[in-house]
């Protein structure tokens, strides 16, 4: 019998158990919470840069 060489998460960099959740994102597996914190960190990082560039329209619109 053949088994699965070990899987490990890019995110918390612990093993991904067989049994454990997984999501397969860009080719890489993730712990399903690991994904899920990745995407939540990453929506945040966006959210933060339109702020800025808004605030930088803003203040270009309003020195005119």
């Amino acid at each position: 019998m053949r088994s699965e060489p070990a899987k490990w998460c890019p995110k918390c960099h612990l093993r991904i158990a067989p049994y454990d959740l997984r999501t397969v994102y860009n080719q890489t597996m993730y712990h399903q919470n690991c994904f899920l914190m990745l995407v939540r960190e990453k929506a945040a990082q966006e959210k933060a840069r339109r702020s800025e560039v808004g605030l930088a329209d803003a203040e270009r619109l309003g020195s005119d």
